[in-house]
């Protein structure tokens, strides 16, 4: 993988990914993948599906969107708190990132979508899902002064990098669209 100054995520090079029969973008053009276009030559199904992804991942390449490793990622550049950060997510039909590996860490002071704002102390995934791998800051998560209840990645340490903070601080937030392939 080759990592972008403009990108924290590690960008994929125009060739097939370890076979996995992914379709990748780059620069706004697509390399097919052989080992997609074998299993898909028996059936039109397959066919309209692959073509519905080449437009989608088309539309979010020419957005700005970065795609990495089955998902898209739009970084904003502007800074909001927790819950804007989320409706703008919404607007572009996608939520707050949800993280599954140090990989999607990120070095720059971003919201994630991740919160204990129902229950003090339980940490779940804006999907619902419960928080299974951490990446908290060592004394995180603390809720300083009983209103900490959304998370960021502050600290620049993909093993240990985020954060409890108040769900009314400003800060850039990362949108997170997966493909479903």
């Amino acid at each position: 993988m080759v990592f972008s100054s403009l990108s924290p995520f590690p960008t994929m090079t125009p060739v097939c990914d370890m076979g996995k029969g992914e379709v990748v973008g780059v620069g706004g053009k697509f390399v097919f993948c052989l080992t997609i276009l074998s299993l898909c030559a028996e059936t039109l199904l397959c066919f309209v599906e692959l073509m519905s992804l080449i437009v989608s991942t088309d539309r979010y390449l020419k957005q700005n969107w970065i795609y990495f490793s089955g998902s898209f990622y739009y970084i904003s550049t502007t800074e909001k708190s927790w819950q804007d950060s989320r409706i703008d997510c919404w607007g572009r039909g996608a939520d707050l990132i949800i993280i599954g590996s140090k990989e999607e860490n990120f070095q720059k002071r971003v919201w994630i979508g991740l919160s204990d704002r129902q229950i003090e102390g339980r940490w779940i995934w804006l999907d619902g899902s419960a928080l299974r791998k951490s990446f908290w800051y060592p004394g995180e998560p603390n809720n300083d002064g009983d209103r900490e209840d959304c998370a960021e990645m502050k600290f620049f340490n993909k093993e240990n990098s985020w954060n409890d903070a108040p769900c009314t601080n400003k800060y850039f937030w990362i949108c997170e669209k997966k493909t479903g392939v």
